[in-house]
């Protein structure tokens, strides 16, 4: 299964999760069969993710990585509090998938802040790397917006930092040690046949 097993309850996150790009999301669409899925796209760009979900299981947000909640296509307090109405709804037999352009920055950092609704900033930052095809770098703009609205008084903030504050070779070595570390509980691998496939 993709998306790993429902042994992932066990450490507190009520269904499975997955971080991807757009192109893989679209591609993978029915091979990952997700349940649910959250896109997020640019200002005045086509969306160009999967399709074909019902709108309650859908949710499409609209903001630019680098911007925050007072700036024009900033993410906005609506869009981390939609995210979270969604998750929060979710079955435990669900399947998330959470994509932005490249599932670098915006997916990583709404996704963090998924889990750290439910298992707090600190396991949610181990939690994440494991979830995402791709290295990821959350946007702070993000996490930090997250962070507010769930009461966490920086320790999110400050948990991704640690975390994702190096370049992308710690990325990768950090990756390998939580695939190694949850022992294949989140089976999500680290995108590599996905991207040799999306480059044929």
């Amino acid at each position: 299964m993709t998306f790993g097993s429902g042994e992932t309850q066990a450490r507190g996150w009520p269904c499975r999760i997955k971080v991807a790009g757009q192109s893989e999301a679209r591609r993978f669409q029915k091979d990952w069969a997700p349940t649910h899925v959250i896109s997020i796209v640019s200002p005045g760009m086509p969306y160009r993710g999967p399709s074909g979900l019902e709108a309650d299981r859908h949710l499409i947000l609209t903001f630019e990585d680098d911007k925050g909640p007072l700036e024009p296509g900033g993410v906005r307090l609506d869009d981390v509090e939609a995210a979270l109405r969604l998750a929060a709804g979710l079955p435990a037999e669900a399947a998330l998938l959470v994509h932005s352009l490249q599932g670098v920055n915006r997916g990583p950092a709404v996704a963090l802040g998924l889990l750290a609704a439910q298992i707090g900033p600190v396991a949610a930052a181990a939690a994440l790397t494991p979830a995402c095809t791709q290295g990821c770098n959350p946007s702070p703009r993000v996490v930090e917006l997250f962070d507010t609205v769930l009461g966490q008084g920086g320790a999110l903030t400050e948990a991704c930092a640690k975390r994702f504050g190096g370049g992308l070779k710690t990325l990768r070595r950090r990756g390998a040690q939580e695939e190694e570390r949850f022992g294949g509980v989140f089976d999500l691998g680290s995108g590599e046949d996905e991207r040799a496939l999306a480059a044929e």
